[in-house]
């Protein structure tokens, strides 16, 4: 089940990629299957590592009920298809089987909209002005405090683009009565990298560190085979973000700070106290 939902996600998102990778190298024209891939199947990435979580657990036997039609509701449910969060089976059924829709619930969910659409549309989309300075027709004439603006307003367009859709994501849960994890966590407050990731897009972070990262071997390892396992897991997030070389360069320098954060703890005398991942 796994190989299967993979073998499709890596086919629609990654193999025009993997093909005019290996055509470049060789100096061959780019190939054909591009455009053949070009209809990429809505919210793909969230609903196969949802698919992956089920198969996984219920190997494990940590899925005791299995209904078709309770899977369907998991896997179909709308608010969160999209972009997340990512959703368990065995925490996400119990509440649509007691989901009561109240004026308290309606009243959480329509405020929790609002201020998504604020976020996106107030803040997020009137920083693409400043961030748009980053495109290849403007980055050669504008001046360097001009390009850092850019980058630290892209940081923030980010944030606030993907943070407005969660809690728009939270608010339509809620007006069925249902609640769906959170998936910021004010995570440019943080004081450090390792809470930076474990606050920011929540949800992926721990599909990574229960599907990956422990089954890895976790942090009950070897440095070596710490920090291994912390370049295998952001490798993956930054190939998972984008099917582009710059996304798996951003997976490389995350793993990067992640591992010299871990270094750093072993030489202070809260080690431990603070896992790296």
């Amino acid at each position: 089940g796994v190989a299967q939902a993979l073998m499709v996600l890596f086919l629609f998102k990654y193999g025009a990629f993997v093909e005019n990778t290996c055509r470049s190298l060789l100096g061959l024209p780019p190939g054909h299957l591009a455009p053949m891939l070009m209809i990429l199947p809505l919210a793909i990435s969230f609903f196969t590592f949802e698919f992956i979580h089920f198969a996984a657990d219920n190997y494990n036997g940590k899925i005791v009920e299995r209904d078709f039609l309770k899977y369907g509701a998991f896997i179909f449910f709308f608010p969160t298809l999209v972009s997340g969060p990512i959703k368990r089976y065995q925490d996400f059924i119990p509440k649509v089987e007691i989901a009561t829709l109240s004026a308290e619930s309606i009243r959480r969910g329509i405020t929790l909209m609002l201020i998504g659409y604020f976020k996106k549309f107030v803040i997020a989309d009137s920083l693409v002005r400043i961030t748009r300075l980053l495109s290849p027709e403007w980055l050669p004439n504008i001046s360097g405090t001009l390009v850092w603006q850019g980058v630290f307003a892209y940081g923030l367009r980010i944030y606030f683009d993907f943070s407005g859709y969660a809690d728009i994501a939270l608010g339509a849960s809620l007006l069925f009565g249902i609640a769906v994890p959170e998936n910021f966590n004010n995570p440019y407050a943080k004081s450090n990298i390792s809470e930076f990731w474990k606050n920011w897009h929540i949800s992926l972070y721990k599909w990574f560190v229960d599907y990956v990262f422990i089954p890895l071997g976790g942090s009950r390892t070897g440095k070596g085979t710490i920090m291994r396992n912390i370049l295998i897991v952001t490798t993956l997030s930054g190939i998972w973000h984008g099917a582009s070389w710059n996304f798996l360069l951003w997976g490389w320098y995350h793993g990067a700070l992640l591992c010299l954060f871990h270094a750093f703890q072993q030489k202070t005398t809260v080690a431990h106290s603070i896992k790296p991942f």
